[in-house]
């Protein structure tokens, strides 16, 4: 089996939080999913420089 390389590790861990943010979120102002995920990718934390 082939190891991860650090861009796919990288990317795993980045979308594992954001996802985790999402839940937060939306257990914090009991919006739904949407509202959440709107709040958290336009975010400075979701839009990271690229």
């Amino acid at each position: 089996m082939n190891q991860p390389t650090h861009h796919q590790i990288a990317t795993y861990l980045t979308n594992y939080i954001l996802s985790e943010l999402v839940k937060y979120v939306m257990e914090d102002t009991g919006c739904g999913i949407e509202q959440a995920m709107e709040k958290v990718y336009t975010s400075p934390l979701g839009s990271p420089a690229r």
